[in-house]
C-alpha cells in the first residue's frame, strides 16, 4: 500500500509527524519524487514495516547486550530496596537518639539559667548585707566608690 505524505505515514505508524520526519535521519524507507529535498513524501508499507522489523531486531540485540538479564535486574533492585530500607531505620534511630539527646540539653540549658538567676539573687543579697554591716546604703557605697577611682 503507498502512504502519500507525513500524516499518512504518522498515522499508519501511530506517531506524530514530526516525531516520523525525525525517523527519516534514521533510515525511515520515504521516497521523495520530484527534486527530492522538499515537497511531498511517499512510502510504501511493505517497505516500513520490513524497516521496522530490522530495527527492532537491531535495537533489541542492542539492548540485549546493554542491559541486565530481567530476573538479576530484579535481584539488584531488590538489595538496593533493602539497602535504603535499612540505611532509612539507621537514620529514623539517630533521628530519636538526637531527640532525647536535645532534650538534656534543653533541660541542663534551664538547670544553667535557674543557678545564673540563684548566683545573681544571691550575691545582690550578700552586697547589699555587706554594705549595711559598715552601715552604708548603696547611693552612698557608689558614690564613695566613684570618689576612688577620680
Amino acid at each position: 500500500m503507498i502512504l502519500n505524505g507525513w500524516k499518512e505515514i504518522a498515522k499508519y505508524l501511530s506517531g506524530s509527524v514530526r516525531g516520523i520526519q525525525r525517523w527519516e535521519d534514521a533510515g525511515l524507507p520515504i521516497i521523495r519524487p520530484g527534486n527530492g529535498m522538499r515537497g511531498s513524501v511517499v512510502a510504501y508499507s511493505e517497505h516500513i514495516d520490513a524497516w521496522l522489523r530490522k530495527s527492532r531486531s537491531t535495537a533489541c540485540a542492542r539492548q540485549r547486550k546493554t542491559q541486565m538479564h530481567p530476573l538479576i535486574h530484579r535481584d539488584v533492585l531488590q538489595e538496593n530496596l533493602r539497602k535504603a530500607r535499612e540505611a532509612s531505620e539507621r537514620l529514623q534511630a539517630t533521628r530519636l537518639e538526637m531527640e532525647a539527646q536535645m532534650g538534656s540539653l534543653e533541660k541542663q540549658v534551664a538547670l544553667l539559667r535557674a543557678s545564673v538567676i540563684e548566683i545573681k539573687r544571691q550575691a545582690k543579697s550578700s552586697n547589699s548585707s555587706h554594705l549595711e554591716w559598715y552601715g552604708q546604703t548603696g547611693i552612698e557605697a557608689t558614690a564613695r566608690s566613684q570618689k576612688r577611682i577620680q
